[in-house]
């Protein structure tokens, strides 16, 4: 870690696929320990902005990219590890994606990728895992039951603990509640708040109450373009852009 360095720094940053251009110039910086959320209408470059950061675009037809984008001071696209990358950020994506097997194996998945065999070690990260995920109460003596029968806020939850139990730097919401009824949606709120004493998080939401309830940081894309970006306490109360006024308050000019 280098100390100083933000989490992650994104610098003029513009991402076509074929001949549609989806980002242009985008350029923000992400505090270590911190929820930065990612607003904007439907169709702005939300997603295909989170999905940069541990470069799940790249395989899909005509990705191209310019600019550059650093994870702890190094530019991920410079990686040859892609998968070590993706130990570092973790993501979590709108609907809850179990594997089809045992609670405990879905946490214990990654750690085991990574040569992890011992069975203490393994309970050691999953029960770890699952309580930072605030999931341990409600599961623990179901361990070996399937992950699929958990209801969809828990198994969002297990999705979480599963991308902490390869303990990254940075964890990836899209958005991690869309889903889910207002209790469970709440618990994930809360599940983000604790997080970020140990973690970093960005989170797209469509949900502007919730940017403004949890995130300590707002970027707001309009049109593929990042037209705000700052405190999430300023941009709701004393936007900088007319556009995001306009955005925020749902006019139409």
């Amino acid at each position: 870690m280098n100390v100083g360095e933000a989490a992650l720094r994104v610098e003029e940053l513009s991402i076509s696929f074929g001949s549609q251009k989806v980002l242009s110039d985008v350029t923000f910086r992400v505090e270590r320990r911190s929820i930065t959320a990612i607003v904007g209408p439907s169709g702005q470059g939300k997603s295909t902005l989170l999905r940069t950061f541990n470069r799940m675009n790249e395989h899909l037809p005509g990705f191209r990219m310019a600019g550059r984008v650093f994870l702890d001071g190094e530019d991920i696209y410079q990686m040859r590890d892609v998968v070590s990358l993706r130990r570092r950020v973790g993501m979590v994506f709108q609907r809850p994606s179990p594997f089809p097997m045992s609670v405990f194996d879905n946490v214990a998945f990654g750690p085991r990728l990574n040569g992890v065999r011992d069975p203490v070690a393994l309970h050691r990260v999953v029960e770890e895992s699952l309580r930072r995920a605030a999931l341990w109460d409600e599961v623990d003596g179901k361990l070996a039951d399937s992950a699929v029968n958990l209801s969809g806020g828990q198994q969002q939850r297990l999705c979480i603990a599963r991308a902490l139990a390869v303990e990254p730097e940075l964890l990836l919401l899209d958005e991690p509640a869309s889903a889910l009824d207002p209790a469970s949606t709440l618990r994930i709120e809360d599940l983000c708040q604790r997080l970020k004493e140990r973690y970093t998080l960005v989170m797209v939401t469509h949900n502007l109450q919730q940017a403004a309830r949890i995130s300590d940081h707002t970027a707001v894309l309009l049109g593929g373009r990042l037209v705000e970006f700052g405190e999430t306490s300023q941009v709701f109360t004393a936007p900088l852009d007319p556009r995001t006024e306009a955005y925020l308050t749902g006019r139409r000019d």
